[in-house]
């Protein structure tokens, strides 16, 4: 009865004591703690709500708008990560519903798999090919991060993919603690300022990305091999999904640093390390130049047409709870849809 006693009182002190710290950095700490986060008042089957905007659900599950039913012009489905879902952006202010606008001859389609998600969270090739077939797509485009480079180069063989997602253990512990990281992560001002902190701990002290690995896409010189390593194991999978007759294309998404000056700046006085190289893309023109030793699949960096303008104008700029240059808002995905246009990419 005593040990009861006793574990009791200490509950109560502990709920009291964090009870009184969330109160204080509630009043004194001003940032958007839940900018990344999902209102789950508000969640429904329909609809996602963020504080950056709405993401629809449609009946096919992907978070989108419905398609036309029945088909009646060619499917073009874009996938990708949390920047394709439309983090910082919202619906409908992504790459594809700017495209539909821009090309009308074309349904773009968005099969991103929400925050998080990357390329190989679409499963092995005969997935693939189901998935592709039931939603009567023509062609599918992956949008890359950068931060996807450093999970493809840490496969376990160099010619079998074995491991479709190679997981750090930082990737690994997070997945541990989810279920008190999606409960906290916006709602208690406490832990998330506590989270960003650690974070940007991570980012500036021992280069960490977003993948839990070591941020190899920030020093094209000094990584090159492994960059190169990722390309091939890219190359690997896609052309096993082209000789299943997948009509691929891959564009490349920049960091907000290589296409603002003032970014630049901002970030570097942030202790954001990488290597001068990584501004002028180098990262990107290893990683192509070594996939299309071993894939004539299409691939194209993405980036070339933004006007030089402060931190913040086209990507998401200290909105929230972490570091972050590679999330475009409106006006990036705007720009970005543009270019895929006027350049005539995966078309």
């Amino acid at each position: 009865m005593r040990l009861l006693k006793t574990i009791a009182i200490n509950l109560i002190l502990i709920t009291f004591s964090f009870s009184i710290i969330e109160l204080l950095f509630r009043s004194l700490i001003n940032f958007n703690s839940d900018f990344y986060g999902i209102d789950t008042r508000s969640k429904s089957d329909l609809v996602n709500i963020h504080p950056y905007g709405k993401i629809p659900i449609n009946s096919n599950k992907y978070y989108d708008n419905e398609w036309d039913k029945p088909k009646v012009k060619k499917r073009f489905a874009y996938f990708g990560d949390s920047v394709l879902y439309g983090v910082g952006a919202g619906y409908p202010f992504r790459i594809t519903e700017y495209l539909d606008e821009l090309n009308t001859n074309i349904e773009h389609v968005n099969i991103s798999g929400g925050l998080g998600a990357n390329f190989l969270g679409l499963g092995g090739t005969n997935k693939i090919l189901r998935v592709l077939k039931d939603l009567q797509i023509d062609k599918l485009i992956y949008v890359m991060n950068l931060n996807d480079i450093a999970p493809l180069a840490y496969q376990k063989k160099e010619k079998k993919i074995e491991d479709l997602y190679a997981m750090s253990n930082l990737a690994k512990f997070m997945r541990g603690i989810s279920s008190i990281d999606i409960k906290l992560r916006g709602k208690s001002v406490f832990y998330t300022f506590f989270r960003l902190k650690m974070k940007n701990f991570l980012v500036t002290r021992y280069r960490i990305n977003e993948s839990g690995f070591k941020a190899i896409e920030l020093e094209p010189i000094k990584y090159s091999e492994d960059i190169k390593k990722s390309a091939r194991n890219l190359a690997f999978i896609v052309n096993d999904l082209k000789i299943n007759k997948i009509n691929l294309c891959i564009l490349i998404l920049p960091y907000e640093m290589q296409i603002s000056n003032d970014a630049d700046k901002i970030y570097s006085e942030l202790n954001i390390f990488y290597e001068d190289q990584f501004l002028d893309f180098q990262t990107q023109k290893v990683f192509i130049e070594e996939f299309k030793r071993f894939s004539d699949v299409e691939i194209f960096k993405l980036g070339q047409n933004f006007p030089q303008d402060k931190v913040g104008t086209y990507f998401v700029f200290n909105k929230g709870d972490k570091v972050d240059f590679n999330h475009p808002n409106h006006l990036g995905h705007e720009l970005l849809s543009k270019e895929i246009f006027e350049r005539n990419l995966c078309y």
